[in-house]
């Protein structure tokens, strides 16, 4: 009787710690969890091209910005540039003007004998 109540003892405490243990991964349990690591790896992978290609398009809008300012900027420096040559030849060829009409006044009053 000892020995039966011995084999009890010792025999109810390993069955619960048996059947308290889990059971070992099986093939699909471990393929289960593969794709769902997979799965998240993909996701984040989704999320990192996703914020990337946000970063990216932000920059270029940023640098169209920066061109079309650019290109204004000259095209209004072109023009005052052009308004100041044409002011500049026009005062020139007034003043070309000016001495030549002087010019044929004086080549005028020349030519014509005094009375």
């Amino acid at each position: 009787m000892k020995t039966k109540i011995l084999i009890a003892t010792i025999a109810l405490p390993l069955v619960f710690a048996l059947a308290s243990c889990e059971k070992p991964p099986t093939v699909e349990t471990t393929k289960e969890q593969t794709s769902s690591g997979a799965d998240k790896i993909a996701e984040g992978v989704k999320e990192m091209t996703d914020d990337a290609a946000a970063a990216s398009k932000e920059a270029v809008e940023g640098a169209v910005e920066e061109v079309k300012e650019a290109a204004t900027e000259a095209t209004e420096d072109a023009k005052d540039a052009a308004t100041d040559a044409a002011s500049g030849a026009a005062n020139a060829l007034e003043e070309a003007a000016k001495e030549a009409k002087e010019a044929a006044d004086k080549i005028k009053a020349e030519a014509t004998p005094e009375p």
